[in-house]
């Protein structure tokens, strides 16, 4: 039999080998440097899987595939998803079913199992990935865990399963426990459990969820070597002094059940590493083979990337390995003081500032007040959260027992999350710094790793001011942007409706124009989805903390529908609307927060904000429409003049030719998404601009853009920019010249200089 190794899979032995090698040597030097150095060559340089973005199939609205599931079947109240590998082919997709009330299609679900031969029948759902900058790019996502696309199942009764694999009854097991956690322990408790003992956090309230992200607590959130350390340590407690086992049969024991508790507990990278890494130096210890345990974990490093070398790319896997890797190295720094107060203090800022930089490219902003608050959340989580949740487990045969630590448990862990949400109100300092440069984060690292070999020799004044030096150098790239001469205009592709963000050059004012939103599915209050994933990724990556002015061209939901959600999170000096925008909204918006000043525009009044002068052109009066109240102003960009229309039509575009004859604009905002009702043969003649923005949803339920609209911009000579075929669409200006760009591939770029094409 001949094994075939793929190039990552070769390259993950040599590097496997090169880091045991290295990490042998007794100079801490070369040991942190060698690691530093070959994550970020795995993991940004030669890990590359294949290109997986494009469906094995064609995408229809009706296809039918043969093939096996290859995972746990994940299901929640709104879906049920798995891995299902297609049959003759070595291509992996993921598969979802959104279940309607149909009892008989539950039953069908049931069905669904590991290792499951299975006919399945539905579509590829295309448009997966971002088209903004800072958006979460799902698609890419997928794409690096070897996965083709997205399959979702249209009809559950055509789909047939037949068989299961040996793992499906660890699954059917794991099930039948939380079952029977669920009927005794209040569903607080529940979730809980369900999050940090088998790695699903689908039970907890997004906003504890987003509580620990935003404070850098998210490794409390996923199964680490903290959870399996505490487990085994339960584990060895309960078997050597209440069922008086001896070491020798515990060790056996533990060792058959670490491979498995991954599996069962969602198979995170980071459960794998910590499970492993025990397993391994329990048997290398019950061999006498010694070894550093450095050493161990690069074994570890290479069973993991050998098996699958797209694992590298994922954030919990990097994560977790070079905190771990970091804390090994740093033994020394961290024994330096005696209590336990000083080892869990710099345990926590070693593990801070050696990932960092990943982070801030991942989440774009960071806490540094996490360090202290790891002083208290740490043990917490070590001496009361995860022991009494194990106790609650082990205790599942006796109900009264379960009932009686679960409301314990909810009394204190609830008066503790609400203690985090009070520091989280009143003491919150994120420091939102955007991407950061590759030049930068080798700088980073180069002045950091000065930093440990200063502490290590203790030479503490030294270290000191080379500690200063690294925040300050995180203060100049967070101030990059008051020293770029650029600034730039990004229509986000936020589906059907508007959402412009402009920033001045020296970021001597960053303004919205618009904020649009989707209605939720009860139509009844506006959807906080494009927000989270479109509007505050792109300000987040662009390191933009606070907003000069939000101008809203009118009331409906797809131009004004996130802008409650900003003032919950954003300070906003200015809000500004026409004087026939509805008071009862903005007495809402004054209720959320009632910091910014709120302005009322009409024709003929002027807006400046930097050194920068919007020129208002309309309304002149109330026509009782919304669309045809909407505000509309010009300004010059670049030495191009633009002209933002908000959604109004033919009439009110007669009414600004008649008031001004010389309407002529470079840059136009194409009125209503590009609706039939507005951008009329007389408007176009008027207006005679060069290039034309439609931002529209792609497939959206009106039709937009008029195909009628398209072939008048067309035949007017002007370039066309949709944000449904383009993505975000961004112009780069400064004082004399600009640049066009889109954020999905464009065939041609378009720059210009002095307001001429070229």
């Amino acid at each position: 039999m001949t094994i075939k190794l793929t190039g990552h899979q070769w390259f993950s032995i040599i590097l496997g080998c090169l880091l045991i090698y290295f990490i042998r040597t007794k100079r801490w030097t070369i040991r942190f440097a060698f690691v530093v150095f070959a994550f970020f060559l795995i993991s940004y340089v030669l890990a590359d899987p294949p290109d997986n973005r494009q469906t094995p199939v064609q995408p229809s609205s009706n296809i039918t595939l043969q093939g096996r599931i290859s995972s746990d079947i994940i299901h929640s109240n709104t879906y049920s998803s798995f891995n299902f590998q297609i049959k003759e082919q070595n291509t992996l997709i993921k598969v979802y079913y959104f279940p309607d009330q149909e009892s008989s299609s539950d039953k069908k679900v049931k069905t669904l199992r590991h290792g499951s031969l299975c006919t399945v029948n539905g579509s590829f759902q295309t448009d997966l990935y971002a088209s903004n900058p800072g958006e979460f790019d799902y698609g890419e996502f997928l794409s690096d865990q070897g996965i083709a696309g997205q399959f979702v199942i249209s009809d559950m009764q055509k789909t047939n399963c037949e068989g299961q694999s040996f793992l499906q009854h660890l699954y059917d097991w794991r099930n039948q426990l939380l079952e029977q956690v669920n009927q005794h322990a209040d569903s607080f408790t529940y979730g809980w459990i369900n999050a940090l003992l088998f790695g699903d956090r689908k039970q907890l309230p997004e906003a504890t969820i987003t509580l620990f992200q935003d404070w850098g607590l998210s490794h409390l959130l996923a199964i680490s070597g903290l959870h399996v350390g505490l487990l085994l340590t339960c584990l060895y407690f309960f078997g050597l002094y209440v069922i008086q086992m001896t070491r020798e049969q515990m060790q056996w024991i533990v060792a058959l059940i670490l491979p498995v508790y991954p599996v069962i507990a969602g198979a995170a990278p980071s459960v794998w590493r910590a499970s492993i890494l025990a397993l391994l130096l329990i048997l290398f210890k019950k061999w006498k083979v010694s070894l550093h345990t450095s050493s161990v974990l690069s074994f570890v490093f290479l069973a993991m990337v050998w098996t699958d070398p797209s694992i590298v790319n994922a954030l919990a896997f990097q994560f977790s390995f070079i905190v771990t890797y970091a804390i090994l190295f740093s033994k020394k720094i961290i024994t330096d003081e005696i209590g336990n107060g000083w080892i869990i203090l710099r345990i926590s800022l070693i593990s801070l500032l050696i990932i960092l930089p990943l982070q801030l490219n991942a989440f774009y902003q960071f806490q540094p007040l996490t360090v202290l608050l790891n002083l208290m959340v740490i043990p917490y989580f070590s001496l009361f959260v995860l022991p009494i949740l194990l106790i609650i487990i082990c205790s599942v045969w006796a109900p009264f027992l379960v009932r009686g630590l679960s409301s314990f448990f909810y009394f204190i862990h609830d008066n503790f999350l609400q203690i985090l949400h009070f520091i989280d109100q009143n003491l919150s300092y994120s420091w939102t710094v955007g991407t950061l440069p590759p030049v930068y984060i080798a700088v980073y690292y180069g002045i950091l790793l000065v930093f440990f070999i200063l502490l290590e020799k203790k030479m503490k004044l030294p270290a000191f001011f080379i500690g200063v030096l690294l925040a300050v150098s995180m203060m100049i790239i967070s101030a990059l942007p008051y020293f770029d001469s650029n600034g730039r205009i990004t229509f986000l592709d936020m589906g059907q409706g508007d959402a412009i963000v402009v920033e001045l050059p020296y970021r001597s004012g960053v303004f919205l124009i618009d904020a649009g939103a989707k209605m939720n599915r009860d139509f009844t209050s506006p959807s906080s989805t494009v927000y989270e994933q479109v509007i505050r990724p792109y300000l987040m990556s662009r390191g933009i903390s606070r907003l000069d002015a939000i101008i809203l061209s009118h009331g409906d939901t797809d131009h004004i529908g996130s802008v409650s959600y900003i003032l919950e999170d954003y300070p906003v000096n200015y809000l500004i609307t026409s004087s026939f925008f509805d008071k009862q909204t903005m007495e809402e918006y004054k209720h959320i927060n009632n910091d910014f000043i709120y302005l009322e525009a009409m024709a003929g009044s002027q807006i400046t904000i930097g050194d920068y002068q919007l020129d208002v052109l309309h309304p002149t009066a109330d026509t009782g429409d919304s669309n045809e109240n909407s505000l509309v102003f010009s300004a010059s960009f670049g030495e191009l003049t633009w002209l933002f229309t908000g959604d109004i039509g033919e009439e009110s575009e007669q009414m600004l030719i008649n008031m001004y004859p010389d309407l002529h604009t470079d840059v136009l905002k194409v009125a209503h998404h590009g609706s039939g009702t507005s951008t009329s043969d007389a408007f176009l003649k008027a207006t005679m601009p060069q290039f034309s923005i439609i931002s529209v949803g792609r497939e959206n339920r009106y039709g937009h853009p008029d195909q009628e609209v398209v072939e008048r911009l067309e035949q007017s000579g002007n370039t066309i920019l949709r944000t449904d075929k383009h993505g975000a669409v961004t112009y780069i200006f400064n004082q004399r010249s600009g640049t066009f760009s889109t954020y999905l591939p464009y065939d041609t770029v378009y720059k210009q200089e002095s307001g001429r094409n070229k």
